[in-house]
């Protein structure tokens, strides 16, 4: 198992995926090495993610509630900062919700835990407007699928 160091902000999406097709029953050593992500604190769930995903995946929201606090991150002034940033970069974004929606949507503040700390954003979604990969591309952050942090972490079974 290689340690490439990087460390993982996981939207939503990926977490329900991964529960969605493969099941501990079955993948029980590939979760076992999402565990050692957890233990070494190389994958991160915004407190947002674990909100979204309550009403998606009973599997995924348990898992999440397991995630100890030091790999949950808080919405933070930094986060706010790049927040504002993306709203006067990205003004049609920002105009797609309402305030709370916005306030509560997770995607913006992956992207920002991203910029701001050279995390790698984990996302299922695709390249377009409005989406995870478009903000990602927009502010120069790396974002990938979760077969790609696979292959990054070299798993092999």
């Amino acid at each position: 198992m290689t340690n490439t160091g990087t460390v993982y902000c996981i939207d939503a999406c990926s977490i329900i995926y991964f529960f969605d097709h493969f099941p501990k029953d079955i993948f029980n050593t590939l979760h076992d090495r999402v565990s050692d992500l957890l233990d070494q604190r190389r994958l991160l769930v915004h407190r947002l993610v674990k909100s979204e995903i309550a009403h998606w995946n009973v599997d995924a929201y348990a898992w999440c509630q397991s995630v100890p606090d030091r790999n949950l991150i808080d919405i933070d002034n930094e986060q706010g900062k790049f927040i504002s940033r993306l709203e006067l970069e990205l003004p049609d974004y920002a105009a797609q919700f309402t305030h709370v929606e916005y306030q509560t949507k997770a995607d913006p503040f992956l992207v920002a835990c991203g910029h701001n700390h050279g995390f790698t954003v984990v996302t299922e979604e695709k390249n377009k407007p409005a989406r995870i990969p478009f903000l990602c591309d927009h502010f120069g952050v790396d974002c990938i699928k979760l077969f790609d942090m696979f292959r990054e972490e070299a798993w092999q079974f």
